[in-house]
């Protein structure tokens, strides 16, 4: 659903933009919110690689989004202490 709403106001914008900021303006605008959406992603999505599936979930409900892994919670066949 969100891809559609985004293509939907992408498509519906592109025109009206295109006018008033001119070709290099509208494509520096979605420039823009690609380089937002790349440092949201780098910041709080947390590194999943090497990790099983338990640990991902125990990761995500965590509350605070910056905080660190702690490799030493987990064991090494993947189970919670």
């Amino acid at each position: 659903m969100v891809n559609w709403f985004s293509a939907f106001g992408v498509t519906f914008l592109f025109a009206n933009m295109e006018e008033s900021l001119q070709d290099y303006g509208t494509f520096w605008f979605y420039t823009s919110i690609l380089g937002f959406a790349f440092i949201f992603v780098f910041i709080l999505v947390p590194e999943t690689k090497g990790l099983s599936n338990w640990e991902i979930q125990l990761a995500l409900k965590r509350k605070n989004p910056f905080g660190e892994r702690e490799t030493s919670e987990f064991k090494s066949n993947g189970n919670f202490k």
